[in-house]
């Protein structure tokens, strides 16, 4: 029997380094953010039926009942799309089939820390969390339930940034990376208002079926780069290069030559390119940064310790 009025946590996630070609086996730079989710258990009174209550930020966006077939019974927001939950939930009933035959009625309650709409990894913590309740490895669920690198998976239960690889035969490799440049007041993250489909965008990168052997290297070197690198001129330049290698091979222009011409730092987009979050590096004062955004309409501006857990 698997115990009530439990308590987890996961952390949100951003890929610094590797995006895309993470999946071709690219040594890539994660962090944890300290916004994640959290999921509450508890009894519920219906013995045959699950409770689901999913908050964004402590307002209820979601709340169904499911019953001993998964079938959705109530729903208050159908135009809300469960799907992803209830395709975890599954995949975690056939790792751990005792959970289906022997729990009582429960009730689950996450509450994202975050906007969904931002991509922090609404979808990865979860996983993590409902994998930490069910005891389950929380890779092999994720591996049997999505496309995805597992980077993200591994976020969640970081307690500080991770360097990851992933091996020929979707085996993680993670290790604990120190990543607290010296220059951190000078970097920022904005969300750039448009979340992407990461799911879509994985499927629409591995059907090119190429190895992209040589850039991942790259992408390698620059990763261990990055972690060495002191001075805010010399990580301006890797990101640079990151940005053209990943450029070319998704035959798109770089975020700062698109969007930000003349800008006086440096610009890198974060995960599937297109919309969710970009890192900044700013040479001058943040009030100077958030008045030349708020000129696009980009008023979600972060610093590196509003969002990013350190173990520093």
């Amino acid at each position: 029997m698997i115990s009530t009025q439990e308590y987890y946590h996961s952390n949100g996630k951003l890929l610094i380094t590797g995006e895309y070609l993470i999946l071709k086996g690219a040594l890539s730079l994660a962090v944890p953010t300290l916004p994640g989710q959290s999921l509450q258990v508890e009894s519920y009174k219906e013995s045959n039926t699950w409770k689901w209550t999913v908050m964004e930020q402590g307002r209820v966006v979601q709340e169904f009942i499911l019953d001993r077939s998964l079938q959705i019974l109530q729903s208050l927001n159908p135009s809300f799309s469960s799907d992803f939950l209830l395709r975890v939930w599954k995949e975690l009933l056939t790792l751990n089939p005792d959970l289906q035959d022997t729990l009582p009625g429960l009730s689950f309650t996450s509450n994202l820390e975050f906007e969904f709409r931002h991509g922090l990894g609404s979808s990865s913590s979860l996983l993590n969390n409902l994998a930490q309740w069910g005891k389950v490895d929380p890779f092999e669920l994720h591996f049997n339930s999505t496309n995805g690198s597992g980077y993200d998976v591994a976020c969640a239960g970081a307690e500080s940034p991770i360097l990851y690889r992933l091996e020929n035969d979707k085996k993680p490799n993670i290790q604990k990376a120190t990543f607290y440049p010296p220059f951190r007041k000078n970097l920022y993250f904005v969300y750039l208002g448009q979340k992407q489909n990461s799911s879509l965008s994985v499927k629409e990168f591995l059907r090119k079926n190429k190895s992209y052997e040589y850039e991942a290297n790259l992408i390698s070197e620059i990763t261990r780069e990055m972690l060495q690198a002191n001075r805010l001129d010399d990580f301006n330049h890797l990101l640079r290069e990151h940005e053209q290698i990943v450029g070319s091979i998704l035959r798109a222009k770089p975020i700062q030559q698109e969007n930000f011409g003349r800008f006086e730092g440096q610009i890198k987009s974060l995960g599937a390119w297109g919309g969710d979050f970009a890192l900044i590096s700013w040479p001058h004062e943040k009030n100077e940064l958030s008045a030349y955004l708020s000129a696009k309409n980009l008023k979600q501006l972060f610093s590196f310790d509003e969002l990013i857990k350190s173990s520093e």
